[in-house]
């Protein structure tokens, strides 16, 4: 357009050589459009220059085909060192003032960055994402006819400043590679975004108060100057200044808009990126719901929590899943525990509701976390307290079962030992009662042959004693008296047997000394009764080996099992099922059958023919103060003390077999060493 206008005093004005060439198209408003497109097209390519510029630099440092340095970006996205840069060439470009040239050089640039765009992908055109190389080789050529002809057009000194200005671009690059300045390297720029900015002006809004009445106040001055220009000016130029001044009112406007609007949106865009972030990343389920209660959105989370994929949810309600909630979400409590069913499972979720109010419509945000494990570790813990104050009672029962039968123990080693000194003294001086008497009848024998015919005073005195009598049964009454002691002397050593205080530590014992004692202990249950037979005893014991135990603790476990097989028995005997006369039935027993076996363990078996225990009892047989007898009778731990010492003590077993109607056996089995263990 400008080769159109023929008046040679224009030389290079731009603008009126544009106005000259324009004036047979436009008439009278070629001077003001003109000056609106010149204005115009400076404004936009500014503003491209500004966005492209800097992208470009950012794409070849990621290529590395320049400095790293200008593939920084800013918290914000901001290039700001290919920014930097291209501001510089900018201020040059300003500085030079020519704009034919600046035009000339400018276009020359941007052809032969497209030229070499052509070039890199004919050379790269083995390459599968390079697509018809042909072509871009036709278009390489065609640019190189239409440089030459239009570089020598505008002139070979614009022509050969437009080729050197991508060279100059990469000398402006090799001063930055070399030069040892902290901005010209990519970690200083780092370095510099990962630490937290310091804010000087904590108030932004009246940073951008003040900023907008300084672009204001500029506007405001550069409108003065044009006025001032429009007074020294001809009336005819004056439109145009008109429109200059109208643009540039117009982009400072723009600039004010982008300054006021521009951090609020940018604040908007990362919140909208945190909540999103959020609602992708978190682990709780997060479901969006209208006021019906129907799913809008859900985070992926919720897939773990319903089995199903996000965008399947949506479109359904909630109470589709969790059936507890009612339809309308107004009405749902703000925090509620609801279960829920997942392959065949039950969860149970924690729901947080809360409500968020829009314009036009209503909203929910319902936040779903599994507190399955939570609820399970505190069942746990309510159970593990209750078996702690089970187990704190049963020891506190047992410490005073132990102290009942420590206290027994002491008792019966007590009396032992006071009957022990004065019957070992009966019992020791019976032998020569026995000699005494023997010499005095004697005596008396040879008196009675030597002198047949005594006085009457004798012979009256030995009728009134009945002396042949007396000679004939004394020494049966020492006799009966000396069974007497002995009798009492095996009573006190099996109370000393059952006390074992000597004995508190685990030592070889003879077990059947044990039962033995135990059973002299319980004789007297052992014996008739009015119009009840007796309970009968059979010991069937093996060859055994002295056994290594806790002799004390071992004979309260025969105490316990020998007691209940006569409370067992004594039952039948009072319910009539062992009368005087019956002959249906076999005579009460208690069978104890004892063995070793090969792998070295002490079999001992307590059996009664009583009337059995059914299965239900005998599941609870060994918890402690589990019992069948009237209150009063029985504490029931004695069974459960007898496990526990037989079990842990003897690291042993015991055993219950028992039906209805065939009896009880109880069944011992522990170790013959137990240091072998």
């Amino acid at each position: 357009m400008m080769r159109l206008a023929t008046d040679s005093s224009l030389k290079d004005n731009a603008f009126l050589n544009l106005v000259a060439a324009s004036q047979p198209f436009w008439g009278k408003s070629a001077a003001i459009s003109v000056s609106f497109l010149l204005v115009a097209a400076s404004l936009l390519g500014s503003a491209t220059v500004v966005s492209n510029c800097p992208r470009i630099l950012y794409q070849l440092a990621l290529d590395k085909h320049i400095s790293s340095v200008f593939s920084v970006v800013s918290r914000r996205g901001v290039f700001v060192p290919a920014l930097t840069l291209t501001l510089v060439l900018c201020l040059i470009y300003l500085i030079w003032g020519d704009v034919a040239r600046i035009v000339a050089i400018g276009n020359v640039g941007w052809f032969v960055s497209f030229m070499l765009l052509h070039l890199g992908l004919w050379l790269r055109r083995d390459r599968p994402e390079v697509l018809f190389p042909r072509i871009s080789l036709a278009i390489l050529l065609l640019e190189v006819v239409v440089l030459v002809v239009g570089g020598l057009a505008w002139g070979w000194l614009n022509l050969l400043i437009g080729l050197l200005f991508p060279i100059g671009v990469m000398g402006i690059d090799a001063v930055i590679r070399r030069v040892n300045f902290p901005p010209f390297h990519a970690n200083w720029w780092m370095r510099r975004y990962k630490s937290r900015p310091v804010v000087f002006i904590k108030d932004s809004v009246v940073l951008q108060v003040s900023i907008l009445i300084f672009l204001l106040c500029s506007a405001v001055g550069v409108g003065w100057l044009f006025g001032v220009k429009f007074n020294k000016v001809a009336t005819a130029g004056g439109e145009n200044l008109f429109v200059v001044l109208l643009m540039t009112v117009a982009f400072v406007g723009v600039a004010i808009a982008c300054w006021t609007s521009l951090p609020q949106v940018v604040a908007i865009a990362e919140a909208r990126e945190a909540a999103e972030h959020l609602f992708t990343v978190a682990q709780d389920g997060i479901l969006v719901v209208n006021d019906q209660g129907i799913i809008q959105q859900a985070n992926p989370a919720t897939e773990s929590f319903f089995g199903i994929k996000p965008s399947e949810l949506q479109g359904n309600h909630l109470n589709k899943w969790l059936p507890a909630l009612v339809y309308y979400p107004e009405e749902w409590t703000k925090r509620s525990e609801q279960t829920l069913l997942h392959n065949g499972k039950n969860k149970i979720l924690e729901i947080s509701i809360s409500d968020r109010p829009h314009q036009d419509f209503q909203e929910y945000v319902v936040i779903l976390h599994d507190i399955t494990q939570r609820k399970q570790a505190e069942q746990i813990l309510r159970y593990s307290e209750a078996q702690l104050r089970q187990e704190a009672k049963q020891l506190a029962s047992q410490l005073v079962q132990s102290e009942k039968m420590s206290s027994l123990g002491q008792l019966v080693a007590g009396v032992a030992h006071e009957i022990n000194n004065p019957v070992n003294f009966i019992y020791g001086n019976i032998n020569y009662a026995n000699q005494y008497i023997q010499d005095l009848l004697g005596l008396l024998q040879l008196y009675q042959q030597n002198y047949p015919n005594p006085v009457t005073e004798i012979q009256e005195e030995t009728e009134a004693i009945d002396l042949d009598f007396l000679m004939a049964d004394l020494p049966n009454l020492l006799a009966s008296m000396k069974v007497g002691a002995e009798r009492i002397t095996e009573i006190v050593l099996s109370l000393r047997n059952f006390s074992r205080l000597d004995e508190a530590e685990m030592k070889a014992v003879n077990i059947h000394e044990g039962i033995d004692s135990t059973l002299l202990i319980l004789e007297h249950r052992l014996k008739p009764k009015s119009n009840y037979l007796p309970i009968e005893v059979i010991k069937e014991y093996g060859d055994l080996p002295l056994v290594e135990c806790y002799a004390g603790q071992l004979n309260q476990v025969f105490m316990n099992l020998l007691a209940n097989a006569i409370d067992a028995l004594e039952e039948g005997l009072g319910n009539g099922e062992w009368g005087v006369g019956e002959k249906v039935l076999p005579a009460p027993q208690i069978r104890i059958y004892t063995k070793l076996t090969s792998e070295n363990q002490v079999v001992i078996r307590i059996a009664d023919n009583g009337t059995g225990i059914p299965e239900k009892v005998q599941e609870h047989l060994f918890e402690p103060f589990f019992t069948t007898k009237p209150v009063g009778k029985g504490t029931g731990l004695g069974l459960s003390i007898s496990y526990q010492i037989i079990t842990q003590k003897h690291r042993g077993t015991l055993q219950c077999i028992s039906a209805p109607g065939q009896g009880t056996e109880f069944v011992i089995v522990i170790p013959l060493n137990q240091q072998a263990i």
